[in-house]
């Protein structure tokens, strides 16, 4: 990872990096947007809020853990995640 200048600033400024800066801005430009549509209809607000809670807390499990474990396990456990979505996917369709 290459540190930059605009990376120091985030750091100082906000306690994150480029790239979370960045999906931040991406996920909150989403959300208002459904929003503003009224693609939240009855559940969905309450079902966002629920959603939004278990990212921030795995969010954080993860960064925990993450420090714990190597790079090449979590990149395995990465591709055990995305095959068993895959089957959920293409069983579900």
């Amino acid at each position: 990872m290459v540190f930059t200048a605009q990376t120091a600033i985030l750091l100082v400024l906000i306690g994150f990096g480029v790239g979370a800066f960045v999906l931040a801005i991406m996920a909150g430009t989403g959300t208002i947007t459904h929003l503003v549509i009224g693609s939240f209809h009855h559940h969905g607000l309450r079902r966002t809020v629920a959603l939004s809670l278990g990212v921030v807390a795995g969010a954080q499990l993860g960064a925990h853990i993450s420090l714990r474990l190597h790079g090449r396990i979590i990149h395995w456990l990465l591709a055990v995640a995305l095959v068993a979505l895959s089957a959920r996917l293409l069983i579900g369709a």
